[in-house]
């Protein structure tokens, strides 16, 4: 057609203007090669096409969006979007290893909430109000902090396995994530079994609000989740296992919008440690995507009359499917690098397999 034209020759303008840009102009000719192929042969059986990601140019075309032009062509597409997302999810998150010598580690018993304000501060870090299993302000402010001496950093991949019901679950009732790594020290735990215990951890994702999802936590010790910068969990303590739900219908925020996730949480005494965070947040399913770094853009964005749209960053790390066909599969490794700002996330690795 006229369009698949157009974005054909939009994919060699890039490939022509900038030789940088050459795997977007490599992707995006893989990406077009099935559609042309299937519309020159309408016997030909639909390609098993999937693409896992955020954008903010592919939600724009939502069926409430689009018009009449572009929902006929989406719902005559050669290209069926499967209604199952990946089998393992992944969040990049940050671990801090602290020791019982710490004012705050092995030392106090008891949920309590309110220790922290109910915004988050402006460095995406919980804010100290106070309480009684706090010691005092300086020493909360290290939890979520590098402090030399004090803590010791540790990045680490957060795996989500997708269950029957669609959702995704991290579950482990005995989360040690750190054994033998940062100060090596260890205390006898339910199981019998020495682990690395006193540490605190954090994640921050966005996903896009799609209607009808939930965040469930269950686990020692303190938990805060934020959602756009608001105190939505609040399990903060020194507790036994305790289980919060929270309803994401009711930030009341509009169907196909960003939502900033801040999670934050703290095992800080001996012996028992138990984490189960489950989530009906989905990786959402577009069409055809550049996939660029640090950020990603559809290439019609901004074509056949629409509005030029601003990319969105990729905030979740992990591995997705770019292209998946009889013909090919492309599949792509995702991360935070020393070169990527505010924690958003490159391009890795690249895998490439088929019949050939």
């Amino acid at each position: 057609s006229s369009d698949l034209s157009r974005v054909f020759r939009l994919c060699c303008m890039l490939l022509a203007r900038d030789p940088c840009r050459k795997m977007k102009a490599i992707l995006c000719s893989v990406l077009l090669a099935p559609r042309f192929a299937a519309a020159a042969c309408p016997a030909c059986t639909a390609r098993d096409h999937v693409l896992l990601q955020h954008g903010r140019g592919a939600l724009a075309r939502r069926a409430g969006e689009m018009d009449d032009a572009v929902q006929a062509s989406a719902t005559t597409s050669p290209w069926p979007v499967s209604s199952e997302g990946p089998e393992t999810i992944f969040f990049d998150a940050v671990v801090r290893d602290f020791t019982a010598d710490h004012p705050d580690f092995q030392s106090f018993d008891g949920h309590s909430e309110g220790m922290v304000e109910p915004q988050l501060g402006a460095d995406k870090k919980p804010v100290f109000k106070g309480g009684l299993q706090l010691s005092n302000e300086e020493n909360f402010n290290q939890w979520f902090r590098d402090v030399p001496g004090v803590n010791k950093r540790l990045d680490f991949q957060l795996d989500f396995n997708r269950t029957e019901t669609g959702t995704y679950v991290h579950e482990d009732s005995r989360f040690f994530p750190i054994d033998g790594r940062g100060w090596k020290d260890s205390a006898i735990a339910l199981d019998n079994q020495q682990h690395n215990f006193y540490f605190t951890m954090e994640l921050h994702t966005t996903f896009v609000y799609q209607g009808g999802e939930q965040f469930t936590f269950r686990g020692d010790d303190d938990v805060w989740v934020f959602m756009n910068g608001n105190l939505v969990i609040d399990l903060g303590g020194v507790h036994d296992p305790m289980a919060r739900t929270f309803d994401i219908d009711s930030l009341n925020v509009t169907e196909g919008s960003a939502v900033n996730l801040d999670f934050f949480f703290a095992e800080r005494r001996c012996c028992g440690s138990e984490f189960r965070m489950e989530t009906s947040i989905t990786p959402v399913k577009g069409t055809c995507t550049i996939w660029g770094d640090p950020h990603i853009d559809v290439f019609d964005n901004g074509l056949f009359g629409r509005d030029k749209l601003e990319p969105l960053g990729i905030y979740t790390s992990g591995d997705y499917w770019l292209v998946k066909s009889e013909v090919v599969q492309i599949q792509a490794r995702y991360g935070t690098t020393m070169f990527t700002p505010s924690g958003q996330s490159a391009l890795l690795k690249l895998a490439v397999s088929g019949p050939f």
